[in-house]
């Protein structure tokens, strides 16, 4: 009476395996991640971009090749470890604080080159008001292409 009439069959699953849950990662928790990483990105880059020209008034073409190496440097490197370690959202997000980084300094620069007419104490910069787009665009493109190769070489190193 204790035996099973047909044997062991093998065939039934056992509670405990079946009650877990699947390993697979929340895709609510990676689109939240990635939203997060393209955010604090551009305002890190945004912040490295700005406050240098916001702070210093270059009137000099030296000067003002300083001030940009001066947000440059420091958004070239943050950029590139969040491209590394953020991948594509950390790569969108450099390029996003970029770009209203670029509008600021071609403002700014544009201002100082051509002074405020009836502002007897602002003075025009020594240079040309060409610098005001040349400036943000060499910026623009020689970080974006930094942070693209690193985008390229960490999705090289993740195959």
């Amino acid at each position: 009476m204790g035996e099973k009439p047909f044997g062991n069959l093998e065939t039934d699953e056992h509670l405990a395996d079946w009650a877990k849950p699947p390993n697979r990662p929340d895709p609510d928790r990676a689109y939240m991640a990635g939203c997060m990483i393209v955010s604090w990105t551009s305002i890190v880059i945004l912040a490295c971009l700005v406050v240098p020209f916001a702070v210093f008034e270059p009137k000099t073409t030296d000067e003002l090749f300083k001030v940009a190496m001066l947000g440059g440097v420091p958004a070239g490197l943050f950029g590139i470890v969040f491209s590394f370690a953020g991948r594509i959202p950390g790569f969108c997000g450099s390029v996003a604080g970029t770009g209203p980084g670029a509008v600021f300094i071609w403002l700014r620069i544009r201002e100082l080159a051509l002074g405020m007419p009836g502002v007897p104490d602002l003075q025009p910069a020594q240079y040309d008001a060409a610098y005001s787009w040349f400036m943000p665009l060499l910026l623009g493109v020689v970080l974006s292409a930094v942070w693209g190769s690193v985008l390229a070489l960490r999705l090289k190193l993740d195959k």
